[in-house]
């Protein structure tokens, strides 16, 4: 049984793999192929659609209908019990500047009532997932009279949330309303596989044991879709102890069953679970999860807008190392100081997938310095799709069991590359030709500008961490203006004085900020993000 429960725990949850350690935030981004999919067409970050969700769920399947129309806040956070959640000042003024408000009802958030109106955004479109949806069978709940909230446990009836979404955001945003179903489509047949997946890892577990005890009752719709026998819940209501009469029935029907496991979920504290597992002989299995999503198993150690050539790893990040199951790097200069942090580490036998080295078919461009290769591969969607398979090859290595899942993942996410090679394609063919010249502050962009025919006339470093001689800031003013460079770009990792001193000695105008080596803050969040705000900006300079 130990092998079914796994797979039944793993149908409940979402995918976290096991630790991976990225060298930054774009490798980390590659990394997580299961991450919500982008629209290639983007929408810039004062143009998004601000909604605030009451969970993380719920933050999620709006970021899947809405990509990047969208700019979502989930009020409970990561981990958050969304039960017994108490909204904060900073809630409420979320809630007040929302555009559309997104809630599950049946009793599950129904506190964001309250927050709406000390928010006075009672205007405000409010979606309330649950209520009245049509073609739904409701469970009792904990109360009399009161229905189970938790349909969304079944990726059947998050179908029929993911149109209530899409007719909310089309309502505040009708223009863009084909996207919009565009893309529910897309994530709606994504679910329709993932039912198809679970119903066959549920399959899996003989009839006999396919028997559930969890914290609270949030499974009953899920258990009801895919032939599982709900014997009990450890609390009838989050933050409620159970009486001892409730606790002493339960452990009986827990004995009379012969139930193998008891799974305790990632919000709620797993002491009276395992009080249960250890009345009855049983097993606790770690974690479910339901209201609430949980972390990412994958560690950047280069953080958000850090830099990447002069980074120093701390202890922290020889132990995160030390603990990872797989290491990601670029190679060709970029992130060569993890050969000492492994070593430090301790951790030479952890798989290490360096994406730049020996690449096939790509053609490399000159580096900084003599007989050296520019790391920036990634910048071109095209060679990213190979860093794509080199990943999925690693993630093989360390987890054979679900090959199939990881090549799927890896397709699905080299499609949505594959479009975002060609919106860039279309987007830049839109500035005159005469305009397409770039000044960055390093040089980080030869493979995109080589791949969608742009020149690049200078950069303001030739090496970050190294200030620039005099006669290479004269040569660089000097070509800036022959070319007639219409805009120069900062980098969001590097301070922008030098570019704006380039700037005023040539009177062309600064634009900021260009992301290539990390990610940033929302919208920049993804390695699609990156790519789609930086073809955005150099388009609105440029053109």
């Amino acid at each position: 049984m130990a092998r079914s429960s796994e797979q039944a725990r793993l149908s409940l949850r979402k995918p976290r793999w096991f630790a991976v350690v990225a060298l930054a935030g774009l490798w980390a981004s590659l990394a997580a192929c299961q991450a919500s999919p982008p629209s290639p067409g983007a929408s810039g970050p004062a143009d998004r659609i601000r909604v605030v969700t009451t969970t993380t769920v719920f933050a999620d399947m709006v970021h899947n209908v809405g990509g990047d129309l969208v700019d979502v806040t989930s009020l409970v956070p990561r981990n958050g019990d969304v039960h017994t959640f108490e909204p904060k000042p900073a809630d409420v003024r979320a809630a007040a500047r929302a555009k559309l408000l997104v809630m599950n009802g049946l009793g599950l958030d129904d506190w964001l009532a309250k927050t709406i109106t000390n928010a006075s955004s009672s205007g405000t479109p409010l979606v309330r997932l649950a209520v009245d949806l049509p073609g739904v069978t409701l469970l009792p709940g904990e109360d009399p009279g009161t229905q189970n909230p938790h349909l969304f446990m079944d990726p059947r009836y998050a179908e029929l949330y993911v149109d209530r979404i899409a007719a909310g955001l089309k309502q505040v945003d009708p223009k863009d309303a084909r996207r919009v179903d565009d893309q529910a489509s897309t994530y709606k047949t994504r679910l329709k596989a993932l039912d198809e997946w679970v119903r066959t890892q549920v399959s899996s577990i003989p009839a006999a044991n396919r028997k559930l005890v969890t914290f609270h009752d949030a499974f009953p719709y899920y258990a009801r879709e895919y032939g599982i026998t709900i014997v009990g819940v450890a609390v009838a209501a989050p933050g409620q102890d159970p009486s001892a009469g409730y606790t002493a029935s339960l452990i009986d029907a827990i004995r009379k069953a012969g139930v193998k496991a008891i799974f305790s979920e990632s919000q709620f504290p797993a002491k009276l679970v395992e009080q249960l597992a250890a009345e009855t002989g049983t097993k606790v299995v770690a974690n479910l999860y339901d209201d609430a999503l949980g972390d990412v198993d994958v560690t950047s150690l280069v953080p958000r807008n850090g830099e990447v050539h002069t980074f120093e790893p701390k202890p922290a990040d020889v132990r995160a190392v030390a603990r990872a199951k797989l290491l990601v790097m670029n190679g060709l200069g970029l992130d060569d100081w993890l050969a000492k942090t492994i070593t430090n580490a301790s951790s030479s036998g952890t798989p290490l997938v360096r994406l730049a080295v020996d690449l096939p078919g790509v053609t490399l461009l000159p580096g900084e310095d003599p007989g050296t290769q520019n790391p920036h591969l990634f910048m071109d969607p095209r060679y990213a799709e190979l860093y794509v398979d080199r990943i999925a090859a690693g993630l093989k290595q360390v987890d054979p069991k679900d090959a199939r899942r990881v090549d799927d993942q890896a397709s699905t996410y080299k499609t949505r590359l594959k479009a975002l090679d060609e919106w860039v394609r279309t987007q830049v063919s839109s500035i005159p030709a005469a305009n397409r010249k770039l000044v960055t502050f390093h040089d980080a962009f030869p493979y995109y500008a080589r791949e969608y025919g742009i020149t690049i006339v200078g950069v303001a470093v030739a090496a970050p961490g190294q200030d620039p001689s005099a006669g290479y800031t004269a040569s660089l003013i000097d070509a800036i203006r022959k070319a007639g460079v219409k805009a120069i770009f900062s980098e969001s990792q590097f301070p922008a004085k030098l570019v704006e001193q380039l700037a005023a000695e040539t009177g062309t105008k600064v634009v900021a900020n260009l992301y290539d080596d990390a990610l940033g803050d929302a919208p920049v969040t993804s390695y699609e993000a990156v790519i789609r705000w930086d073809t955005q900006q150099l388009v609105a300079a440029l053109r």
